[in-house]
């Protein structure tokens, strides 16, 4: 999923409007990422937008990611793994998460198991984070075998 299309859904879903007077999954944070990344999104594509500091944003991925807090430099991948999994956090719409014991594959065919394993994500998770992101890993054609024997040829 490119980026640009990321944005474009979060913008298009109103995201700061539909997240005030909702809590987040985490209680210390409530939303408060979702928000602060909002309002960002809405000051940079402004009409007649002048240039933005992020700081708010900047302060709010901190207190979920505290390795962002200072000024160093960081890998892109890292942020913005971080920054969807706090927008998932905030964006949940399941509020109590159920237990769900994993099956054993005993033998069924992969895309059994694959699909069992997907219904039980999508019971603890639910966000347009899983919808735009994770679906298309799920749907994706392809198998990616990990097999942890080869792991020390990496």
């Amino acid at each position: 999923m490119h980026i640009c299309a990321i944005l474009l859904e979060l913008q298009v879903y109103g995201l700061t409007d539909s997240m005030k007077g909702r809590g987040g999954k985490k209680d210390d944070q409530m939303g408060e990422l979702a928000l602060a990344f909002g309002d960002l999104l809405r000051k940079l594509w402004a009409p007649g937008a002048t240039p933005v500091a992020p700081r708010m944003f900047k302060l709010k991925l901190s207190s979920f990611a505290p390795q962002f807090s200072g000024y160093n430099q960081h890998d892109s991948q890292e942020f913005l793994a971080f920054l969807l999994d706090g927008l998932h956090e905030d964006l949940n719409r399941v509020k109590c998460k159920p237990y769900i014991e994993a099956g054993d594959p005993d033998g069924r065919p992969d895309e059994e198991v694959a699909d069992e394993y997907w219904r039980n994500h999508l019971a603890r998770n639910d966000s347009i984070i899983v919808n735009l992101c994770q679906f298309g890993i799920y749907a994706s054609d392809k198998i990616v075998y990990v097999s942890t024997s080869n792991a020390s040829n990496c």
